[in-house]
């Protein structure tokens, strides 16, 4: 599934989710998107490492507090290894 974050202008490709739909660019044209697959949201560390490049690719917008503070980015870890569970597909 792609994720959105409209106020930070991000969002997160699950490029190989069969459940996901690609990223509208149509609807959101200068969206920075973050690709990542399904085994690297199941693991750990990788899944840390996505969610830096979130926050990464929010710095300098208005909301950029919503994915590179500690706190949202402990919160988008829980969610995804609850979405992306090892031997489960996405919720």
């Amino acid at each position: 599934m792609a994720l959105y974050w409209p106020h930070s202008n991000v969002a997160l490709d699950v490029t190989d989710d069969p459940l996901s739909m690609p990223v509208d660019r149509d609807a959101f044209p200068n969206i920075r998107v973050v690709s990542a697959t399904c085994a690297e949201l199941r693991n750990p560390t990788l899944r840390r490492l996505v969610t830096e490049r979130l926050a990464t690719a929010a710095r300098g917008t208005a909301a950029q507090a919503s994915l590179t503070s500690y706190a949202a980015q402990a919160q988008l870890q829980r969610y995804l290894a609850t979405a992306y569970q090892s031997g489960g597909d996405a919720a």
